[in-house]
């Protein structure tokens, strides 16, 4: 279910599908682009590039411990508040998104990965 535009800025709603989860024993999939929304309904994230799954992560975890070059750029985009340290961790992805209709084979990012090894780009 695309999420922000159901959820965005709705903590009643939030705490309803937390309360209903725990009640009901519900899982849900939700597409969000917010990541600090995210966080306070998810257990674990799954993040996506060019439709497949690059990294999962427990939500405690998304900070500290996200692995995948790709999660770690997207986590460095979120906008910082302080102007003094807006510039602190800026990530620049060099290169142009594969073409969603022919993507490259192994992980999708690999051709745009500063850190892209020879498995990346066979599995």
């Amino acid at each position: 279910m695309p999420a922000e535009p159901v959820l965005a800025d709705d903590d009643l709603k939030k705490c309803l599908l937390r309360e209903l989860e725990r009640r009901f024993g519900l899982s849900y999939i939700f597409i969000f682009h917010d990541l600090a929304a995210v966080s306070c309904l998810a257990d674990r994230i799954a993040v996506m590039y060019l439709g497949k799954i690059v990294e999962v992560l427990p939500t405690g975890d998304l900070l500290s411990g996200a692995c995948h070059p790709y999660t770690r750029g997207l986590l460095a985009a979120v906008p910082e508040p302080d102007p003094r340290q807006r510039y602190s961790r800026q990530v620049t992805v060099k290169g142009e998104p594969p073409n969603p209709a022919d993507p490259p084979p192994g992980c999708r990012f690999h051709p745009r990965c500063p850190e892209a090894r020879q498995i990346c780009r066979e599995n």
